[in-house]
């Protein structure tokens, strides 16, 4: 099919096209599907007469690891000359093959399974019976990020796009620093008056996010119009998103109290 090669060969990248997942969306698409197929219907109905797993161990494990693996990607952005300096103004996309900018490319490819790892975190509130938490955001959420990470892999795997995926390892770090702390009962306790800012730091990610993309669009970067009128909606929903989450989880819980 024409239109098929014109978006997916002659539009991509073409030093990822060969890698594993990148030939065309299909592959994220199936994993996406059967994400939401595992929890949202399968899970659920193979939990129905099951008592909640403990995980406590597993869960600390996965969590320690992704702070080790978003620490990782930091850190070798940086080794590779990308930092949040270097996005304060346009960065052109470069698609040369020379050692630093594919190395980078690899870091965002990782970046990427990253996302199809994270996908787990659904899956143990499903094994855990916190159906409850298998929320529309939590699962919007990440099947979107896995999707524009790939997109961000397929056609702008070293450009300007890298800003938001090394804010977000920033965040992750946080995040997933608190979520591994708050599995211990004795620091439960301490933990609790810093969750709210878990979902203000990222919404404020988010907005920085969406003020980087409006400044890319102004100057006119190099970075393709129809990421931009995909990425710039979809942040905008998750940000609202979290807004309403933040507001009835803790502003109105606390108006009650």
């Amino acid at each position: 099919m024409g239109w098929f090669h014109y978006l997916f060969v002659e539009c991509g990248d073409p030093r990822v096209y060969n890698w594993p997942l990148m030939q065309s969306p299909l592959g994220i698409f199936a994993i996406i599907a059967i994400y939401l197929c595992t929890v949202l219907k399968w899970g659920p109905e193979f939990m129905k007469s099951r008592r909640p797993y403990d995980l406590k161990i597993i869960i600390a494990a996965y969590n320690f690891s992704m702070i080790v693996m978003c620490s990782w990607v930091i850190y070798s952005y940086h080794q590779v000359g990308f930092s949040f300096s270097t996005f304060m103004s346009c960065h052109e996309m470069d698609f040369s093959v020379t050692p630093t900018l594919m190395r980078a490319l690899n870091i965002t490819w990782f970046v990427m399974m990253c996302k199809v790892i994270e996908l787990v975190d659904t899956v143990f509130f499903v094994l855990r019976k916190k159906q409850k938490q298998v929320s529309v955001l939590h699962v919007y959420h990440h099947a979107s990020t896995l999707f524009l990470c790939w997109l961000a892999v397929k056609y702008v795997g070293t450009g300007i796009a890298l800003f938001s995926i090394l804010l977000n390892s920033v965040v992750h770090v946080l995040m997933y620093s608190y979520y591994f702390l708050s599995i211990f009962q004795s620091l439960q306790k301490r933990l609790r008056p810093i969750k709210p800012y878990i979902t203000v730091i990222q919404m404020v990610q988010f907005t920085i996010i969406l003020i980087h993309i409006a400044i890319t669009a102004y100057y006119n970067c190099t970075l393709p119009t129809a990421i931009l009128a995909m990425y710039f909606p979809n942040v905008i929903v998750i940000f609202y998103m979290f807004y309403k989450f933040f507001e009835r989880s803790y502003v109105r819980n606390k108006g009650k109290k």
